[in-house]
C-alpha cells in the first residue's frame, strides 16, 4: 500500500493547496500565494568609506524603495563569507577580498504581510 503525502496548507488562506513550484519554492492553487521553503539566512555588509556608511536602496518588497545595508539570502551549500562576496559582486559590481565579522542577530522576515 502506498502513502499519499498530507496536503500542505497555504499560510495565507489556509486551503490545502500548495503544490512544490521549482526547487524551494510552492505555490497555492486558491490564492496564488508563493512559499519559498529555505532556511532565510541572510548576510549584510556595512562598508565605511571616507567616514561615510553606503546604503543602497531595497529593488524588491517587502520595504522597497527604503535604504538598506547591500547583502541578501545565503544559497544552499554557501558560507556567510562567500554569500556576501556574490551579493557584493551581484549588487554593486565590487569585489572583496577583506572583510571582518561584527555580529550576527536573529530575524523575523515579513513576506507579503505574513510573519
Amino acid at each position: 500500500m502506498q502513502n499519499t503525502p498530507s496536503p500542505l496548507f497555504c499560510v495565507k488562506c489556509a486551503q490545502p493547496s500548495l503544490v512544490q513550484h521549482g526547487e524551494k519554492a510552492y505555490r497555492c492553487n486558491e490564492c496564488d500565494f508563493v512559499y519559498f521553503h529555505n532556511v532565510a539566512a541572510a548576510v549584510g555588509a556595512l562598508i565605511v568609506c571616507n567616514g561615510q556608511i553606503l546604503l543602497v536602496e531595497r529593488a524588491q518588497q517587502p520595504a522597497k524603495g527604503k535604504l538598506d545595508l547591500p547583502g541578501g539570502f545565503v544559497d544552499y551549500n554557501e558560507s556567510n563569507e562567500q554569500a556576501l562576496k556574490r551579493e557584493l559582486l551581484e549588487e554593486l559590481q565590487l569585489p572583496v577580498n577583506d572583510m571582518r565579522y561584527l555580529f550576527s542577530c536573529p530575524n523575523r522576515y515579513l513576506y507579503k504581510d505574513i510573519l
